[in-house]
């Protein structure tokens, strides 16, 4: 073969080989299978369900139209604490979820999970409330 060819097959394997070393967010972990939870501000999930509720604004289209319910959110808490693939997984309304899945997306960073001492990703469902009073 020629030294360009060889070149170029060794770069496209170190490619290869470097996305996969690299990857931790491509694995989903379940609950079940962590070491460590994620964590919110040093707390659990319970704190971050206080902090959503604090930091959700009913919308007033839905609140002049009677509509309330419980939006189901899921998202990814990935292995650097970000919060990503946010999405409304159990809708009640249009207003309602988009409200939802704004808030959950303004999240600060967590402490990510861990499995065998890594940092890894993992997927989260909370209900947010929404009731007129």
């Amino acid at each position: 073969m020629k030294p360009f060819k060889l070149l170029v097959l060794f770069v496209l394997a170190t490619c290869c080989l470097s996305g996969n070393l690299f990857a931790q967010d491509d694995k989903l972990y379940s609950y079940q299978e962590l070491d460590v939870k994620p964590q919110f501000q040093g707390g659990d999930l319970n704190s971050f369900t206080l902090w959503v509720h604090k930091n959700t604004t009913y919308p007033p289209i839905a609140r002049d139209n009677g509509v309330q319910g419980r939006v189901i959110v899921q998202f990814t808490v990935a292995s650097d604490g970000s919060i990503k693939d946010v999405k409304a997984i159990r809708s009640v309304d249009v207003t309602l979820d988009k409200e939802a899945v704004r808030v959950v997306k303004s999240s600060p960073k967590w402490e990510p999970a861990t499995k065998d001492g890594v940092a890894v990703a993992t997927r989260v469902n909370i209900p947010v409330l929404f009731r007129l009073q």
